[in-house]
């Protein structure tokens, strides 16, 4: 099953201009480190190592995907693994919403 690890990660500021000003708010409310000289921002992400297991990823609200995967996941927005059983059980658990596809 995949190991859920954290890690680094490097955004150039020109690859934000796509991003919906929502969007935007999720990297600042993240620890993040924005060095206007190189034009980028430095931030923490949830990752979930390479093993096939399901992955949960929500904002502590809300389901935003649960999906099942053998390669590696990233996110900023908090990860879980596991079954997809134990990944149903913890939505329960936290009481998150959960609208299925």
């Amino acid at each position: 099953m995949g190991e859920l690890t954290t890690a680094i990660r490097t955004l150039k500021i020109d690859d934000m201009k796509g991003l919906e000003p929502s969007d935007y708010r999720i990297y600042q409310d993240n620890p993040s480190v924005l060095d206007s000289e190189k034009e980028e921002m430095t931030f923490n992400v949830n990752v979930i190592e390479k093993g096939s297991c399901w992955r949960l990823v929500h904002d502590g609200k809300e389901v935003l995907d649960l999906f099942e995967s053998d390669g590696e996941t990233s996110s900023i927005n908090i990860l879980f693994a596991g079954t997809e059983n134990e990944c149903l059980a913890e939505i329960e658990r936290l009481g998150l919403i959960y609208n299925p596809k």
